[in-house]
């Protein structure tokens, strides 16, 4: 029980929003920079359009 208690205390609804929200943004980004390398756009522009690393894009861009 005093387990569950510090669990359900320690608990931050803010934190969670806030970290959920920054990964649908990220998820969207990613999606948004797929799209875009399919349209063959220089990987330099994708990255700031989409505020990644340039890194990330290439990663994505050996998946796909």
């Amino acid at each position: 029980m005093e387990i569950l208690n510090t669990c359900l205390t320690e608990f931050n609804q803010e934190d969670y929003d806030r970290r959920r929200r920054r990964e649908a943004r990220n998820e969207m980004a990613l999606e948004v920079a797929k799209n875009m390398l399919k349209k063959a756009i220089p990987i330099e522009t994708i990255a700031e359009c989409v505020e990644l690393p340039v890194e990330k894009i290439k990663e994505l861009a050996v998946e796909n």
